[in-house]
């Protein structure tokens, strides 16, 4: 098994102790900026990248030539190989953290404003203003389509964490 250095994080190789029915931790080499560990085939196999996983990002991985993106929102450890029985050499060759963006898309009709559409990394904390003009009031205000309680009329902001792609409708009325 052969992984790279870099991305600030870690590796940790693992096979499975059928006596004690629990993963090992596996003992590796550092050589030209690679760790290395001899692993028999026939063993079960488990490669897992971590400590440096930002939710804000999936990792890209080439897998014995094969592209893999995992979704990193899910926190520290994150499970990036694994197999029942090895029957073949195991190279990681690439490792890039990718950013993930969703778009935060706002409408309203006349009457007041909303905060303009815009994009923003996954896991991270934005916030949505509607504002009437004066004379108007927040009539109504739909997120996805499904309603949002108006707790208050003469104006008032969102603030969530972005995990999908998001549509805001408001509507003012005088």
């Amino acid at each position: 098994v052969t992984v790279p250095e870099g991305n600030g994080g870690a590796w940790r190789i693992r096979t499975f102790d059928e006596t004690a029915q629990e993963w090992v931790d596996r003992e590796t080499q550092y050589l030209d900026n690679n760790y290395y560990c001899y692993i028999a085939y026939g063993e079960k196999l488990k490669i897992e990248s971590t400590g440096f996983i930002n939710p804000s990002e999936d990792l890209k991985i080439i897998i014995n030539g094969t592209e893999k993106t995992f979704d990193g929102s899910g926190g520290n450890v994150l499970k990036i190989f694994e197999t029942e029985k090895l029957t073949e050499n195991i190279t990681v060759s690439s490792v890039e953290a990718v950013p993930v963006y969703f778009d935060i898309t706002t409408s309203s009709n006349a009457g007041g404003k909303v905060t303009p559409s815009f994009q923003t990394l996954r896991a991270s904390e934005y916030s949505i203003a509607f504002t009437p003009d004066p004379g108007y009031r927040i009539s109504a205000i739909s997120k996805n389509g499904s309603p949002v309680t108006v707790t208050d009329e003469s104006g008032m902001t969102i603030t969530e964490t972005a995990q999908e792609n998001v549509n805001y409708e408001v509507a003012f009325v005088k």
